[in-house]
């Protein structure tokens, strides 16, 4: 949103097979860019919210404030009519949702990512990847963000930082670990 892409980015995927060569040549370096940086920094993210926690969610929140008044004068110059304030109902009970979400117990990272892996960890992780989803779908909203309120940013990060190092090394015991998280969540 920030970058003013958010918006070309959802009128090409909108609009994918109108113009397919033409929204291809915008989605597709975009998508590399994205995995590109999501596999470049994940071991740096890693590290940073393992040895400086604290400072790097406030990193995440800064980032997040910081967009804050962008979105809302966006909000306001393509505000809908609102009757009967329904949508100040919808944005109440989304902040008590993701209040709520971070009153659960945390995961701890280190032993999910090293294969301690329970039922409940797969269900939160289901949940919060949707939510995480339908987070990124919304300007403005991190879908990052809402993983890291959730105490679910450091496990998916973990498992990141996991599949590239099994990228670079070919441990197949690596790749065991992946599978034993990620399976699950696939069904």
């Amino acid at each position: 949103v920030v970058l003013h892409i958010f918006d070309r980015m959802i009128d090409a995927i909108n609009h994918l097979f109108s113009d397919f060569k033409k929204h291809m040549k915008f989605l597709v370096p975009l998508g590399i860019g994205a995995v590109v940086g999501v596999l470049a920094f994940s071991v740096l993210i890693d590290y940073t919210l393992t040895h400086y926690s604290l400072p790097t969610c406030g990193f995440f929140a800064g980032l997040v404030a910081g967009s804050i008044p962008l979105i809302y004068g966006i909000a306001k110059s393509k505000q809908p009519k609102d009757k009967g304030g329904r949508y100040w109902i919808y944005t109440v009970l989304a902040f008590a949702l993701v209040i709520f979400l971070t009153t659960l117990k945390a995961p701890d990272a280190g032993a999910a990512v090293a294969g301690d892996v329970s039922i409940g960890l797969m269900v939160k992780a289901c949940i919060g990847g949707v939510i995480a989803c339908a987070a990124m779908i919304v300007p403005g909203i991190s879908g990052s963000f809402m993983l890291v309120l959730m105490g679910l940013y450091n496990v998916v990060i973990g498992y990141v930082a996991m599949v590239e190092d099994f990228l670079l090394t070919f441990d197949f015991s690596i790749f065991v670990q992946i599978v034993k998280f990620c399976a699950p969540l696939a069904l």
